[in-house]
C-alpha cells in the first residue's frame, strides 16, 4: 500500500532526513513535468539525486521513519551481520562475574 503524497511528506520531515522546507524547495525547483504526482515519484526523484537512498524510502514507506537518525548518525542502509561464534564464560564469583560454560552465538538482524 503507498502513501499519499502529503503522508509520505510528513513522514520524511518526521525522520529528520529532510526539513518541509527543504522538500518544498527541492520540488519547485523541478520543471512543472517532472513534479511529482505521488509519494513514489517523490521518493524515487529524492534518490535519483541522492537526497534519500533507496533503503531510506522503503523505510519511510513502511513506516519506520524514526529508525533513521540515530543521534548523530545517519542510517544510509541495512547491515547483516552473520556472526557465529563459540562464548566461553566464567563461574559465578563473588563479585557476580560470569558463570562458565560454552554455547553457541548466533546473531542475525
Amino acid at each position: 500500500m503507498s502513501l499519499s503524497l502529503p503522508d509520505f511528506t510528513r513522514r520524511l520531515t518526521e525522520s529528520g532526513l529532510m526539513s518541509a522546507d527543504e522538500v518544498a524547495t527541492f520540488v519547485n525547483r523541478l520543471e512543472e513535468a517532472a513534479r511529482p504526482a505521488d509519494a513514489e515519484q517523490l521518493a524515487q526523484a529524492l534518490v535519483a539525486v541522492g537526497h534519500l537512498t533507496a533503503y531510506q524510502a522503503k523505510e519511510i514507506n513502511h513506516g519506520r521513519e524514526r529508525e533513521l537518525v540515530l543521534g548523530n548518525y545517519v542510517i544510509l542502509g541495512k547491515l547483516v551481520v552473520c556472526l557465529t561464534q563459540k562464548v566461553s564464560y566464567r563461574e559465578p564469583h563473588e563479585r557476580g562475574e560470569l558463570f562458565r560454560g560454552e554455547g553457541r552465538l548466533a546473531w542475525s538482524r
